[in-house]
């Protein structure tokens, strides 16, 4: 998790890319962090975009209820599962 945020009404591609690139220029965050070790939480499925850029984008459902403990959950089950697929990538690629 991280507290840098960037906020828009356009794709969240731009944004993403733009808060990883400060937050390792502040040492907020190593240069190990991939695209794929972000998690987008939205309400709005036009930005499920940022996948193409490795990204996992978890929607939530409802604006009135907005990120629930449930939802929170089930999405990092989703990075976990989605993460221990990239470590077995990387090494069959070493």
């Amino acid at each position: 998790m991280f507290d840098h945020l960037e906020w828009g009404t356009f794709s969240k591609k731009n944004h993403i890319t733009q808060a990883i690139k400060h937050m390792k220029t502040q040492g907020i965050i190593n240069d190990d962090v991939q695209m794929h070790h972000v998690v987008l939480f939205d309400d709005e499925l036009r930005n499920k975009d940022v996948e193409s850029m490795g990204c996992l984008m978890i929607h939530i459902p409802s604006e009135k209820y907005g990120l629930t403990k449930e939802i929170f959950d089930k999405g990092m089950q989703k990075y976990k599962e989605k993460l221990d697929i990239w470590e077995k990538v990387e090494a069959v690629d070493l």
